[in-house]
Formats: C-alpha cells, sequence, structure tokens
C-alpha cells in the first residue's frame, strides 16, 4: 500500500479518496433519511453499489498510474463507466464467456428473460440468497454494477455466437432460461448443489 508523502501526485491522489469517502458518506445519509423502508431487493442493490464504491476508492489507492485516476475522476457518479465499454473480439468474448460458470450463466441468462430472484432459486433447486450470490460473480466478472447491465453484457456477449459455440463455452444451451424444461439434462446438473 502507498504511503503519503508531500509529493503533489500523492496529495491529489489522498484528495481525490477523500472527496470519494464524502460522497459516499452523503449518499449513505441520504438513505437514512428516506421515509420509505428499504426492501430486501433494494437493500441488496444499496450494498452492491457500496461495494462497488469501495472497489474504486481501493483502485484509486493502489493505482500505480495517475492516468487510472484521472479516468474515475471523469466519471465520478457513475463508478464503472471506465469498464463498460463493448466486450473485446470475437475471441475475447468467448474467453470472457467461458470464464463464467454454468450456474452464472443460468442466472443471468434468467435475468435476461426477466425472471425473479425467487423464480431463479426454485428452478436452480436452491436459496433466493443463493440465487443471487451466481448473479453477483457474474457482475463481479464482467465489471458491471447492475441486474440489468450484466443481463446487456451477456447479450453482448454472445451476439452472433452461435448455439453450438455457446454450449461448449459453458455446458448451457443459448436459449436454456426460456424454457428449462426442453433441456432435462442441463436443469438437472444446474440443480446439483456442487458445481
Amino acid at each position: 500500500m502507498k504511503t503519503l508523502s508531500s509529493s503533489t501526485h500523492t496529495h491529489d491522489e489522498h484528495h481525490d479518496v477523500l472527496k470519494a469517502t464524502h460522497s459516499a458518506r452523503k449518499s449513505c445519509s441520504k438513505s437514512k433519511s428516506m421515509e420509505k423502508v428499504m426492501t430486501h431487493e433494494e437493500l441488496e442493490q444499496r450494498i452492491i453499489g457500496l461495494e462497488a464504491q469501495v472497489d474504486m476508492l481501493m483502485r484509486m489507492i493502489m493505482s500505480p498510474h495517475r492516468n487510472d485516476v484521472d479516468q474515475y475522476n471523469q466519471y465520478p457518479n457513475k463508478i464503472n463507466q471506465h469498464f463498460s465499454s463493448d466486450p473485446p473480439d470475437t475471441f475475447g468474448n468467448e474467453q470472457m464467456l467461458s470464464s463464467f460458470s454454468p450456474k452464472q450463466v443460468a442466472t443471468v441468462q434468467m435475468v435476461v428473460c426477466g425472471k425473479s430472484t425467487a423464480e431463479m432459486g426454485e428452478l436452480l433447486s436452491c436459496a433466493e440468497s443463493t440465487a443471487k450470490v451466481h448473479i453477483r460473480g457474474y457482475m463481479r466478472k464482467s465489471n458491471t454494477t447492475t441486474r440489468h447491465k450484466a443481463g446487456s453484457h451477456y447479450r453482448r456477449l454472445i451476439e452472433g455466437m452461435t448455439a453450438e459455440k455457446h454450449l461448449e463455452l459453458t455446458e448451457i444451451e443459448i436459449d436454456w432460461a426460456q424454457d428449462p424444461n426442453k433441456y432435462p439434462t442441463t436443469t438437472s446438473m444446474l440443480k446439483q448443489k456442487v458445481r
């Protein structure tokens, strides 16, 4: 970890971290003053957002290059704008898609189909919280901050991909979430506790 010194470079980084911390505290105090009680789903989303802010702060602190910090300052309220560019070329898309677990792919497919976490849990024979873990795993690997962005990322990732190639890379049919009963072997595999 860097230590603070008297150089302008380090002072600027320290100032940026303080500014981002103040912003996070301010948004937290706003949520405390809300009259409406947050639902479990809203609370989960809030936690994901705060985790992203912590991640951004850590990247700013640990950044070996000032340019990395400047990119975050360019989008202070859009933490992952830096990461949200289109997925790379076809080979890069295939490589990235193969990095996701079958359950992560299945849950993001269900997000794209508009299924709730309760429905996901039912289809995978797991708790809602476990389905959320798989979605967050996809979000973390794809550097997305919301389920919607994860779904968009997945759609861009498989754009133009053949069904055979998708199955080869993920062990999941490209249209599995649209009709899980059509693929009983895959559905059975996804319901297994250890994957």
